[in-house]
């Protein structure tokens, strides 16, 4: 009898065995067989931005996990502690905000140092800047044995020297962005202009082409946003051929189609933005090594195009239209219809509502706040529906096709005629 039932559990325990190996290689197929297969451009420079993201069999799993790991900690955390987390959250960016203002993360560098040494160096209180740097430690930007500090790879991420580096976004994000957000949520819900123009007298537009300082942060800040972002673009979506020109419709200094034009020797690019913004966009590219396949137009993207944005194949938008309201929106992609040539397409790059779990929802409605918290009153994120009603409005009957990408962004593809 002891015989018998042990092997009837020993055939109990192989069955489950082959079960639960079943399963997980059904599941591996599903993952396999449903992933995005992803773009390789035709070119792939070093340190590409393309390199950094994992294939979508490993993202998609990974995100997964993520998302029930976070679900499980919200579940589990009391309501006190969850409103106590929300108030004393700028907490963590204030830490963050004066490491970098004050330079303290520039002054470790790739060194090793005690916050003493770090003090004398920059002729700081040591007090203040041993228990700064241990905040830090402790928010992951350091690591600490035997009170010496070095940058952990985030830390990294904040040096001004750093590729990519992201202190001009966190500067920004914690000076003139965080008026802006204290304004809409105190002022603004009254009176219904802009956070930005309640905290500064003038909208973010307006006011960034009279401080030049403010507006030349504001395009490293961009450029270092954008590095990520633009190689999540170019690992899954690519032009219908390498022989275009693609224009970059509210392209800043030109940052954008610099890395499209690295990654597709063959295309040309116009970058069209203000006439103030114009004259660093000639001199970036002519220091990338573009000049010569790039055209750097000046106007207005609220009134009629340029004609010579009638030769573009690709009229390319990122984080364009989530600044304007609907009828600014509607203005823009008709006046790229206006001069639009037949096989033109529009392809906006935006954080598009109700394509994601819940941590990029979350993050996608807090952007939505820090639009009109920057802009005039209507900016927002939106829904592909609403994009759709965008476009219909604007005459462009073409149905969006929409792309996720391995990013909290997705772009949306439309024919333009």
């Amino acid at each position: 009898d002891l015989l018998f039932a042990c092997s009837a559990q020993q055939a109990t325990m192989t069955s489950l065995s082959f079960t639960a190996g079943a399963l997980i290689a059904v599941i591996c197929a599903y993952i396999a067989l449903s992933v995005p297969p992803g773009v390789t451009p035709p070119h792939v420079p070093p340190g590409s931005p393309t390199l950094l993201f994992p294939p979508w069999f490993i993202f998609r799993p990974a995100v997964a996990i993520n998302e029930f790991f976070a679900a499980a900690a919200w579940a589990t955390t009391p309501p006190p502690v969850k409103i106590l987390n929300m108030a004393t959250a700028y907490w963590r960016s204030e830490v963050l905000y004066a490491l970098t203002k004050n330079g303290v993360i520039d002054a470790i560098g790739n060194d090793t140092m005690t916050c003493d040494s770090v003090a004398t160096k920059l002729k700081l209180d040591p007090f203040f800047v041993c228990e700064y740097m241990h905040a830090g430690e402790k928010l992951g930007l350091f690591s600490e044995k035997n009170g010496l500090y070095d940058l952990t790879e985030a830390g990294a991420i904040v040096k001004s020297d750093a590729p990519g580096s992201l202190r001009d976004m966190v500067l920004m994000i914690n000076e003139e962005t965080l008026q802006a957000w204290r304004a809409s949520g105190t002022k603004s819900m009254h009176s219904g202009e802009s956070g930005f123009k309640e905290a500064f007298g003038e909208e973010f537009w307006t006011y960034h082409n009279a401080h030049p300082n403010q507006e030349a942060q504001f395009d490293r800040a961009m450029k270092s946003l954008g590095f990520g972002a633009t190689g999540a673009i170019l690992s899954d979506w690519k032009p219908s051929k390498e022989e275009i020109t693609f224009c970059d419709v509210g392209g800043g200094i030109g940052t954008t189609a610099a890395i499209f034009l690295e990654h597709y020797p063959n295309m040309h690019g116009i970058v069209f933005d203000q006439e103030s913004v114009s004259e660093r966009g000639k001199a970036f590219m002519s220091e990338r090594g573009f000049a010569d396949r790039t055209t750097i137009v000046g106007g207005d993207f609220l009134n009629p195009f340029p004609s010579e944005l009638s030769d573009c194949d690709i009229f390319f938008l990122k984080y364009i239209l989530h600044d304007w309201g609907d009828k600014e929106s509607t203005d823009i992609l008709r006046n790229i219809k206006s001069v639009a040539k037949a096989g033109a397409k529009i392809v906006l790059a935006e954080q598009v509502l109700n394509t994601a779990g819940v941590s990029m929802e979350t993050t996608k409605s807090l952007m939505s706040i820090n639009m009109l918290a920057s802009n005039k009153a209507g900016a927002k994120e939106r829904t592909l529906e609403e994009y759709a009603q965008l476009f219909t409005a604007a005459g462009i009957e073409g149905k969006p096709k929409l792309i996720p990408l391995r990013d909290i962004m997705s772009v949306v593809e439309v024919d333009v005629h």
